[in-house]
This record gives structure tokens, sequence and C-alpha cells, in this order.
């Protein structure tokens, strides 16, 4: 059966099979969640603005 974890670690420093990044609200729309950044370098892969 599949596990579920949530954590406070950096997302660079794990080692997952998946990973969900987070969206919000912005003032003109969704915005990307704080940490996708670190995310987005680390698989050296940039994120695109959500339109």
């Amino acid at each position: 059966m599949p596990t579920l974890s949530l954590t406070t670690s950096a997302a660079p420093a794990l080692k997952v099979d998946a990973l969900v990044v987070g969206v919000a609200q912005g003032p003109k729309g969704l915005v990307l969640a704080p940490g996708s950044q670190a995310v987005a370098e680390a698989l050296n892969l940039p994120f695109e603005p959500v339109r």
C-alpha cells in the first residue's frame, strides 16, 4: 500500500517517487507556492508561469 508523508524538509534534499508543488491565489490569478523555485532549480527545469 502506498504511503503519503508530509514534511518540512527542503524539497531538493528529498528522495521521493512523486512531488506535489502547490499553487496559491495571487492578485492576478494562480501563483506557485513558496519553495517551488528550489524544486525547479533542483530538477534543472524552469517552472512556467501559470496563465
